[in-house]
């Protein structure tokens, strides 16, 4: 395989740019005072279901410093069937994949459209402060980014 263009080197701009943001939404994660490891939870989901394994790899060390158990995170791919996580952590794991696999209404089946439908809205930021749920957003939106930046110049 023909070795991948590095955006991340060639327009240095934008990558300064995007790791600037990191410093601001996680700056905004602290103020908003949301726990860590739920914020951790969130990134490692969205890292999973975009199939970024160098962000799986960060964010699953993210998470054990931020207090995660082992045994939570081996059973994060099945969380719905799984009683481990919080109503908290729950909500915030049903908005890192409401971020990534949205796709634009009537595209399928029982599909909610792009984004989070009101009833879902409303449910889910029930858990949170306003301040949360905007950092939560932002860090799904963030490691969303990362995901692809790092997917698409193949740095695995």
């Amino acid at each position: 395989m023909s070795e991948r263009l590095r955006i991340d080197r060639l327009h240095d701009g934008p990558f300064r740019a995007l790791n600037a943001l990191l410093r601001e939404v996680r700056r905004s994660t602290r103020q908003a005072g949301l726990d860590r490891a739920v914020a951790e939870l969130l990134c490692l989901r969205v890292s999973q279901l975009n199939g970024c394994g160098a962000c799986i790899r960060v964010h699953t060390d993210f998470a054990l410093r931020a207090g995660v158990p082992q045994d939570r995170l081996d059973l994060l791919a099945g969380w719905r069937e799984e009683q481990a996580f919080s109503a908290q952590e729950r909500a915030a794991l049903e908005i890192a994949e409401a971020t990534v696999l949205a796709v634009p209404a009537g595209e399928g089946p029982d599909v909610p459209g792009v984004g989070l439908d009101e009833e879902s809205y409303a449910r889910l930021s029930g858990f949170f402060t306003e301040a949360q749920f905007s950092a939560l957003l932002w860090n799904a939106v963030l490691i969303s980014a990362y995901n692809r930046m790092t997917l698409f110049s193949g740095r695995e």
